[in-house]
Protein backbone atom coordinates (compact mmCIF):
# COMPACT_ATOMS: atom_id res chain seq x y z
CA UNK A 1 0.00 0.00 0.00
CA UNK A 2 1.61 3.53 -0.73
CA UNK A 3 1.99 6.04 1.96
CA UNK A 4 -0.42 8.60 1.64
CA UNK A 5 1.60 11.17 3.93
CA UNK A 6 4.95 10.66 1.65
CA UNK A 7 4.59 14.05 0.23
CA UNK A 8 2.80 15.89 3.07
CA UNK A 9 5.70 16.45 4.84
CA UNK A 10 6.85 19.78 3.56
CA UNK A 11 9.74 20.57 6.46
CA UNK A 12 7.69 21.57 8.47
CA UNK A 13 -12.57 11.88 9.56
CA UNK A 14 -12.01 9.59 10.51
CA UNK A 15 -13.37 6.57 12.32
CA UNK A 16 -13.11 7.56 15.57
CA UNK A 17 -13.55 6.21 19.19
CA UNK A 18 -17.19 6.03 20.72
CA UNK A 19 -16.51 8.75 23.13
CA UNK A 20 -14.61 11.70 20.61
CA UNK A 21 -16.85 10.92 17.35
CA UNK A 22 -18.84 13.51 15.90
CA UNK A 23 -22.03 11.92 15.08
CA UNK A 24 -25.31 12.78 14.57
CA UNK A 25 -28.16 11.67 16.11
CA UNK A 26 -29.99 8.67 14.40
CA UNK A 27 -33.26 9.04 12.53
CA UNK A 28 -35.40 6.20 14.00
CA UNK A 29 -37.75 4.61 11.10
CA UNK A 30 -38.60 5.56 7.25
CA UNK A 31 -37.17 9.55 7.33
CA UNK A 32 -40.20 9.73 4.11
CA UNK A 33 -42.90 8.76 6.21
CA UNK A 34 -45.93 10.79 5.94
CA UNK A 35 -46.54 12.71 9.61
CA UNK A 36 -50.14 11.97 9.25
CA UNK A 37 -49.16 8.42 9.06
CA UNK A 38 -47.78 8.83 12.33
CA UNK A 39 -49.03 8.43 16.32
CA UNK A 40 -46.37 10.97 17.30
CA UNK A 41 -45.38 13.26 14.44
CA UNK A 42 -43.50 15.63 16.17
CA UNK A 43 -39.86 16.80 16.11
CA UNK A 44 -38.12 18.75 19.03
CA UNK A 45 -34.81 20.42 19.69
CA UNK A 46 -33.40 17.51 20.98
CA UNK A 47 -34.06 15.44 18.19
CA UNK A 48 -32.45 18.12 15.45
CA UNK A 49 -29.01 18.02 18.16
CA UNK A 50 -26.02 16.70 16.91
CA UNK A 51 -23.48 15.16 19.53
CA UNK A 52 -20.97 17.94 20.46
CA UNK A 53 -16.84 17.92 20.18
CA UNK A 54 -15.06 20.25 21.29
CA UNK A 55 -11.64 20.91 19.74
CA UNK A 56 -8.66 21.34 21.90
CA UNK A 57 -5.94 23.80 21.83
CA UNK A 58 -2.55 23.10 19.93
CA UNK A 59 -1.09 23.39 23.34
CA UNK A 60 -2.69 20.15 24.78
CA UNK A 61 -1.71 18.02 21.69
CA UNK A 62 1.99 18.98 21.94
CA UNK A 63 4.24 15.84 21.31
CA UNK A 64 1.28 13.95 20.23
CA UNK A 65 1.13 12.34 16.53
CA UNK A 66 -1.78 13.72 14.46
CA UNK A 67 -3.14 14.29 10.92
CA UNK A 68 -4.63 17.09 9.24
CA UNK A 69 -6.70 17.01 5.86
CA UNK A 70 -7.06 20.15 4.74
CA UNK A 71 -10.77 21.59 3.54
CA UNK A 72 -11.14 25.12 3.55
CA UNK A 73 -9.03 28.70 3.94
CA UNK A 74 -10.75 31.59 5.13
CA UNK A 75 -8.09 34.38 3.87
CA UNK A 76 -10.45 36.96 5.75
CA UNK A 77 -11.49 35.56 8.89
CA UNK A 78 -12.08 38.10 11.82
CA UNK A 79 -8.71 38.17 14.59
CA UNK A 80 -10.37 37.53 17.44
CA UNK A 81 -7.46 39.34 19.40
CA UNK A 82 -8.75 42.89 17.84
CA UNK A 83 -11.04 44.15 19.72
CA UNK A 84 -11.71 46.52 17.32
CA UNK A 85 -13.52 43.78 15.24
CA UNK A 86 -12.15 45.24 12.33
CA UNK A 87 -8.74 43.22 11.63
CA UNK A 88 -8.63 39.69 10.05
CA UNK A 89 -6.46 36.57 9.58
CA UNK A 90 -6.03 33.87 7.59
CA UNK A 91 -7.06 30.90 9.22
CA UNK A 92 -7.70 26.96 7.72
CA UNK A 93 -10.46 24.55 8.68
CA UNK A 94 -8.93 20.98 9.03
CA UNK A 95 -10.46 17.69 9.94
CA UNK A 96 -7.87 16.83 13.02
CA UNK A 97 -7.29 13.46 14.38
CA UNK A 98 -4.92 12.95 17.02
CA UNK A 99 -3.49 9.48 16.99
CA UNK A 100 -1.10 9.36 19.93
CA UNK A 101 -0.42 9.94 23.39
CA UNK A 102 -2.74 7.92 25.56
CA UNK A 103 -4.95 10.30 27.82
CA UNK A 104 -6.35 13.85 27.00
CA UNK A 105 -7.58 16.31 28.88
CA UNK A 106 -7.80 19.92 27.81
CA UNK A 107 -10.75 23.13 28.75
CA UNK A 108 -13.59 24.97 26.43
CA UNK A 109 -15.99 26.93 26.67
CA UNK A 110 -19.09 25.61 27.05
CA UNK A 111 -21.66 28.12 25.77
CA UNK A 112 -24.76 28.59 28.13
CA UNK A 113 -28.45 27.28 27.31
CA UNK A 114 -30.42 30.98 27.23
CA UNK A 115 -33.70 28.17 27.20
CA UNK A 116 -32.38 26.62 30.62
CA UNK A 117 -34.50 27.12 33.87
CA UNK A 118 -31.89 27.50 36.00
CA UNK A 119 -29.54 30.90 35.40
CA UNK A 120 -26.42 29.12 35.94
CA UNK A 121 -27.14 27.11 33.11
CA UNK A 122 -27.12 29.93 30.82
CA UNK A 123 -23.99 31.36 31.66
CA UNK A 124 -20.61 30.01 29.38
CA UNK A 125 -18.21 28.53 31.39
CA UNK A 126 -15.11 26.57 31.39
CA UNK A 127 -15.53 22.46 31.35
CA UNK A 128 -12.86 19.96 31.21
CA UNK A 129 -13.04 17.41 28.01
CA UNK A 130 -11.35 13.99 29.00
CA UNK A 131 -10.35 11.18 26.20
CA UNK A 132 -9.46 8.35 28.53
CA UNK A 133 -7.25 6.69 25.94
CA UNK A 134 -6.38 8.32 22.56
CA UNK A 135 -4.53 5.72 20.44
CA UNK A 136 -4.24 4.18 16.59
CA UNK A 137 -7.52 1.85 17.74
CA UNK A 138 -9.03 4.63 19.57
CA UNK A 139 -8.29 7.66 18.05
CA UNK A 140 -9.54 11.46 18.58
CA UNK A 141 -10.60 13.25 15.80
CA UNK A 142 -13.01 16.34 15.24
CA UNK A 143 -14.17 18.16 11.58
CA UNK A 144 -14.03 21.80 11.82
CA UNK A 145 -11.22 22.15 13.13
CA UNK A 146 -9.87 25.98 13.26
CA UNK A 147 -5.74 26.62 12.51
CA UNK A 148 -4.46 30.13 12.82
CA UNK A 149 -1.17 29.38 13.31
CA UNK A 150 1.34 31.29 10.24
CA UNK A 151 3.58 28.25 10.10
CA UNK A 152 1.32 25.65 9.98
CA UNK A 153 -0.96 27.49 7.48
CA UNK A 154 1.85 27.78 4.82
CA UNK A 155 2.67 23.96 5.23
CA UNK A 156 -1.25 23.17 4.51
CA UNK A 157 -1.28 25.38 1.80
CA UNK A 158 1.29 23.13 -0.21
CA UNK A 159 -0.51 19.73 1.12
CA UNK A 160 -3.54 21.03 -0.02
CA UNK A 161 -3.02 21.94 -3.46
CA UNK A 162 -1.47 18.39 -3.93
CA UNK A 163 -4.48 16.48 -2.19
CA UNK A 164 -2.67 15.14 0.64
CA UNK A 165 -3.36 14.86 4.12
CA UNK A 166 -0.34 16.69 6.49
CA UNK A 167 1.18 14.20 9.09
CA UNK A 168 3.26 15.65 12.27
CA UNK A 169 3.87 16.40 15.72
CA UNK A 170 2.57 19.81 17.08
CA UNK A 171 5.98 21.29 18.42
CA UNK A 172 5.76 24.92 19.94
CA UNK A 173 8.89 27.06 18.40
CA UNK A 174 10.15 30.71 19.08
CA UNK A 175 9.38 33.33 16.88
CA UNK A 176 11.11 34.82 14.89
CA UNK A 177 12.79 37.18 16.41
CA UNK A 178 13.54 35.01 19.46
CA UNK A 179 14.61 32.48 16.79
CA UNK A 180 17.75 35.07 15.47
CA UNK A 181 18.87 35.80 19.37
CA UNK A 182 19.59 32.24 19.45
CA UNK A 183 16.51 30.87 21.93
CA UNK A 184 15.47 27.18 20.56
CA UNK A 185 12.38 25.52 20.87
CA UNK A 186 13.56 23.64 23.83
CA UNK A 187 14.08 26.78 25.80
CA UNK A 188 10.84 27.91 24.84
CA UNK A 189 8.96 24.93 25.65
CA UNK A 190 10.55 25.28 29.46
CA UNK A 191 9.93 28.66 29.82
CA UNK A 192 6.18 27.70 28.80
CA UNK A 193 5.96 24.38 31.52
CA UNK A 194 7.67 27.00 34.12
CA UNK A 195 4.70 29.57 33.07
CA UNK A 196 2.10 27.22 33.34
CA UNK A 197 3.07 25.64 36.80
CA UNK A 198 3.20 29.08 38.19
CA UNK A 199 -0.43 29.21 37.69
CA UNK A 200 -0.19 31.36 34.60
CA UNK A 201 -0.09 34.42 36.12
CA UNK A 202 2.28 36.70 34.36
CA UNK A 203 2.17 37.68 30.60
CA UNK A 204 2.12 33.94 28.15
CA UNK A 205 5.30 33.87 26.90
CA UNK A 206 5.99 34.09 23.14
CA UNK A 207 5.98 31.08 20.84
CA UNK A 208 4.54 30.07 17.60
CA UNK A 209 4.00 26.49 16.28
CA UNK A 210 4.91 23.69 14.09
CA UNK A 211 4.12 20.23 12.76
CA UNK A 212 7.44 18.42 13.24
CA UNK A 213 8.36 15.32 10.92
CA UNK A 214 7.10 11.99 12.74
CA UNK A 215 9.77 9.35 13.62
CA UNK A 216 10.68 6.66 11.93
CA UNK A 217 8.57 4.23 14.54
CA UNK A 218 5.26 6.86 14.46
CA UNK A 219 4.89 6.95 10.74
CA UNK A 220 3.63 3.52 10.92
CA UNK A 221 1.23 4.50 13.20
CA UNK A 222 -0.31 6.77 10.68
CA UNK A 223 -0.47 4.17 7.46
CA UNK A 224 -1.94 1.85 10.04
CA UNK A 225 -4.91 4.54 11.07
CA UNK A 226 -5.10 5.49 7.26
CA UNK A 227 -5.54 1.67 6.12
CA UNK A 228 -7.97 1.16 8.56
CA UNK A 229 -10.27 4.31 7.83
CA UNK A 230 -9.39 5.39 3.90
CA UNK A 231 -12.85 4.27 2.97
CA UNK A 232 -14.57 6.45 5.39
CA UNK A 233 -12.51 9.58 5.34
CA UNK A 234 -13.74 12.23 2.87
CA UNK A 235 -11.67 13.14 -0.26
CA UNK A 236 -9.58 15.87 -0.44
CA UNK A 237 -10.41 18.12 -3.12
CA UNK A 238 -6.99 20.27 -4.17
CA UNK A 239 -7.00 24.28 -3.69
Amino acid sequence: MSDPFAEANLNGAASNGTSTATQERPANGDPFVDPADLDDPFATRSDLRTDFTPSPSLEALQGRLVVMIPRSLDPNAKDPNDPSGEKTREVYTVDLTVLTGGELKFFYNQKGNPEAQDPADRQDKLVEFVVPDVSVENPFSVEGFWVPQGGVIGALKKVHKAGRPYLGVPTMVPVKADREKGITAAMVQANFAQWEAAGRKTNRPKYTWTLADPSPAERPLAIKWWAANRGSIKAITPA
